[in-house]
């Protein structure tokens, strides 16, 4: 039994020895690195698969809305502030997409246009939740952290997310 487990060892710490020198070499054969430079560059997008990807957006946006509705057993007055406040801010979110677009068409990267727009684009998400949750009972507060939370039950944490 002992033979077997020091061979089980040996074994193991060959093969991730081995992975450990060849995937480097590989990749740096590949003239790549790892992360936001491994990903695959496919150009800009026709205008059809451009609408096609924003009019999927928007439902997946719509669907997520109604379902936070539905949880928070918003009035029908939290949805008419809700969507005002949302309205009022459109200007800087398309003024925001727009200028990541232009990145995009001249070449950018993720990581550069993340650097470039990233900072603002979460300040203005934190204003717009601040006035919706304004708008909120302390229990709809309560709820919508934990849906938040845990959402759609996948068990990750999205309170923090960056984008």
């Amino acid at each position: 039994m002992k033979l077997n487990a020091a061979l089980f060892l040996a074994f193991s710490v060959s093969t991730m020895a081995t992975v450990a020198f060849f995937i480097p070499k590989a990749v740096e054969a590949l003239g790549q690195g790892y992360g936001d430079e491994m990903r695959v560059e496919r150009g800009p997008l026709t205008p059809e698969q451009l609408a096609a990807k924003q009019a999927q957006h928007e439902a997946r946006h719509a669907e997520r809305e109604a379902q936070m509705q539905e949880a928070l057993d918003l009035t029908e007055q939290q949805v008419e502030q809700i969507a005002a406040i949302k309205a009022r801010y459109n200007p800087q979110k398309e003024a925001l997409r727009a200028q990541k677009q232009a990145l995009r068409e001249d070449g950018a990267t993720r990581a550069e246009i993340k650097a470039a727009t990233g900072d603002e684009k979460q300040v203005l998400r934190e204003q717009i939740n601040l006035e919706m949750r304004s708008l909120l009972t302390p229990e709809q507060v309560e709820l919508m952290e934990a849906l938040k939370k845990y959402p759609g039950g996948r068990g990750k944490d999205h309170s923090e997310r960056g984008n």
